[in-house]
């Protein structure tokens, strides 16, 4: 089954200006305009994963993820940050 991003993405979850400057605020922020029963159950899961090991690319690109029971289908939310935001001591994310 293939999954088109583009219906995955609603407008009310992208965060075109984060003000976060660190991985953990930026997800917060992200987290927030989603429809979640337990955001911070969700965040905590999401920065869980995130220190297992770091889902920044390269080029300012960041990817996070979690499998969890807390969402019913994929839910995607998406930032970006003209300033880059922390996922590491060397690692800017520009897009999340």
């Amino acid at each position: 089954m293939a999954v088109v991003l583009a219906d995955l993405l609603d407008e009310e979850h992208a965060v075109l200006e984060l003000t976060a400057s660190s991985r953990d605020e930026a997800l917060r922020e992200i987290v927030a305009t989603m429809q979640l029963s337990e955001p911070e159950a969700f965040l905590r899961e999401l920065i869980a994963r995130e220190e297992v090991q770091s889902t920044f690319m390269s080029d300012g690109v960041a990817f996070p993820h979690a499998r969890t029971d807390l969402v019913e289908r994929i839910a995607l939310g998406i930032g970006r940050s003209a300033a880059g935001v922390s996922f590491g001591p060397d690692d800017r994310a520009r897009l999340i």
